[in-house]
């Protein structure tokens, strides 16, 4: 009976020394977050403290390459903005170099890796490195045809073909055929003022045009009732007209030019604004188409 009482206060004591060994494991950090980390900079953090919460301020001898330059002008004469003596840099939780213990060691600003020289509590982080974001993927392009320039004429009536149309994918396809420009007669008439005059000297006549819708050409094709025309176009929307005198000629004098019209363009007589020299002794009458 005596020895059954021992066994049961042996029982007891075990159980006793037990209970206390799990409050003072517990009571050490044994499973718990620690009750003084705030997640700062060289704080225990992981899964049982929590996780690290920046920023930090860092000054530039504490950080490999300094802290960035802020963005600068970059207008004429303008004035640099220097570097910054200190800059709020991110936390990330490792583990230390010669321990398992892990803490909040800061990120490098300008690699966004962590700051490998900097120690907690004497220990620098272990050499891991995460991966960064890198440029975005690049789409790859799908062949799209291109629109067909239209086609120019020159004021000599040459027609430049439109260039090839090209595509993405670097095809040429066969190139588009050029419509020929459309000939148009446009009749000039001079007559002396008053009518049934005469006047054997030299005149010019000047016919203004819109460029837009074509052109007489280089070397204008114009025929008359008269001798001595010399017919030119400069180019710039200006067809002139230049007679020599002539003893024989008769008043009223007609002259026919071929206008150079551009595809799908129309010509209007309105459109023309001509003019004679001398003035005072002949008129033009308007063009007629």
């Amino acid at each position: 009976m005596g020895e059954r009482r021992e066994w049961r206060a042996f029982a007891v004591v075990m159980v006793l020394m037990a209970t206390v060994s799990a409050t003072a494991f517990v009571s050490c950090g044994g499973g718990g977050k620690a009750a003084d980390s705030d997640g700062g900079l060289c704080e225990e953090c992981g899964d049982t403290d929590g996780p690290c919460i920046g920023p930090a301020t860092l000054s530039n001898d504490e950080l490999t390459g300094q802290c960035p330059l802020p963005p600068q002008p970059t207008g004429v004469g303008s004035t640099p903005v220097p570097r910054p003596p200190s800059c709020s840099v991110a936390l990330r939780c490792a583990r230390k170099a010669d321990s398992g213990q892990h803490r909040c060691f800061p990120v490098n600003p300008n690699t966004l890796q962590l700051e490998f020289s900097y120690e907690c509590d004497g220990s620098r982080p272990e050499q891991t490195f995460v991966q960064t974001p890198g440029p975005p993927a690049t789409a790859t392009l799908t062949a799209l045809k291109t629109a067909t320039p239209a086609p120019s004429v020159s004021s000599s009536g040459n027609v430049t073909p439109a260039p090839s149309v090209s595509t993405a994918g670097g095809v040429t396809p066969e190139p588009s055929v050029t419509p020929e420009p459309e000939e148009v007669d446009v009749d000039i008439t001079v007559e002396t003022a008053p009518p049934d005059g005469d006047y054997t000297g030299a005149f010019t006549v000047t016919v203004v045009y819109p460029q837009s819708k074509g052109g007489f050409g280089s070397a204008p094709d114009c025929s008359g009732d008269t001798e001595g025309l010399t017919p030119t176009d400069d180019g710039n929307g200006n067809l002139t007209l230049s007679f020599a005198p002539d003893p024989d000629r008769i008043f009223e004098v007609v002259v026919t030019c071929t206008f150079l019209q551009f595809d799908g363009q129309t010509l209007q007589a309105s459109e023309l604004r001509p003019a004679v020299v001398p003035d005072d002794v002949l008129t033009v009458k308007p063009p007629e188409i």
